[in-house]
């Protein structure tokens, strides 16, 4: 089929399977066509006739061929119904599955979230985060909560969110999550010797629910190491209450106003002791407010690191 046409009738056996893998290959761009792409050589794409209409995106220097009249599952049910023996189904089934995974593959790299996966090392221990955004950017450094990771932070579309605003992000696993194993080190130390570890000059630390464990003993500590903090809900605000006057740098308090696990008091801690802090509370969000409204979550942090003075 071909936008609602079906092919011709002397179309040859082999024109048609080629014709009917180049649906999911067209998506990914490996078509079997040496020439280049653009002006009269979009025929060979078209197959005189025989392929629907190419649209060229172009995404930096990569040019992804997207179809424009065939989802991918059309191209599959084509590619199967034009082989007559079952015995070849299967091989030319796989070779539908590498052109799909593919077409996802180049897709994905469409979308253009430039966030890497990475490694480095904390006291001989491997320590995985992802990154995104220009190494010359402010940096931000993002824990995560005990239910989460640092995959979560690509999920809600964070890393892509403050990299395109021009921040240097890194998303780091926490000893025993996501692809961190477990370590020894005291979680305040550990924080510190992470931020080394990924040559981080004065981040602006963001630490949600559980990471509180990591980040209160080190900001009421070492806020000097820090350009800012965003305390999103975290735990030990409490239990650092008569050393919370040390933070030095500014500080943002946000909760969701339906958390029913942090109690908004302790937003309330700090704006009382932390000389720099001013509260934010999101309506409906409970404690996971990033996932609750990411948007408002994205737009009051932006505020907040625009108001930062850059040293």
């Amino acid at each position: 089929m071909n936008g609602g046409r079906s092919l011709p009738a002397t179309t040859g056996m082999v024109e048609r399977k080629r014709y009917a893998l180049y649906q999911p290959a067209a998506l990914a761009g490996i078509l079997n066509c040496r020439r280049p792409l653009g002006g009269d050589n979009d025929r060979c794409l078209r197959r005189q006739g025989k392929m629907s209409t190419v649209r060229r995106v172009e995404v930096g220097s990569t040019l992804v061929q997207q179809v424009n009249n065939h989802s991918i599952m059309r191209g599959v049910m084509i590619a199967t119904r034009t082989f007559k023996k079952p015995s070849r189904l299967l091989p030319r089934a796989l070779a539908c599955s590498v052109g799909l995974s593919m077409a996802f593959t180049a897709l994905a790299q469409a979308d253009g979230d430039g966030i890497e996966s990475k490694w480095t090392k904390v006291d001989g221990g491997k320590v995985h985060y992802l990154q995104a955004g220009p190494k010359t950017g402010v940096p931000i450094l993002l824990l995560h909560g005990g239910r989460f990771q640092a995959e979560t932070w690509r999920k809600t579309r964070t890393l892509k969110v403050f990299s395109n605003a021009g921040y240097y992000v890194a998303a780091v696993d926490l000893p025993g999550f996501g692809k961190t194993p477990s370590a020894k080190t005291e979680p305040g130390v550990w924080l510190g010797k992470l931020i080394v570890a990924l040559d981080l000059d004065r981040p602006v630390l963001v630490s949600p629910s559980m990471s509180g464990r990591f980040s209160m003993p080190f900001v009421v500590e070492h806020s000097d190491r820090l350009r800012a903090f965003v305390a999103v809900a975290p735990v030990s605000v409490a239990r650092h209450e008569r050393a919370l006057s040390r933070i030095s740098v500014p500080l943002l308090a946000i909760w969701g106003e339906r958390d029913k696990v942090i109690p908004l008091a302790h937003a309330d801690l700090l704006v009382k002791h932390a000389p720099h802090c001013r509260k934010v509370i999101v309506p409906k969000a409970g404690h996971a407010l990033y996932m609750d409204d990411a948007a408002s979550f994205h737009k009051e942090l932006l505020k907040f690191f625009g108001e930062l003075k850059t040293p």
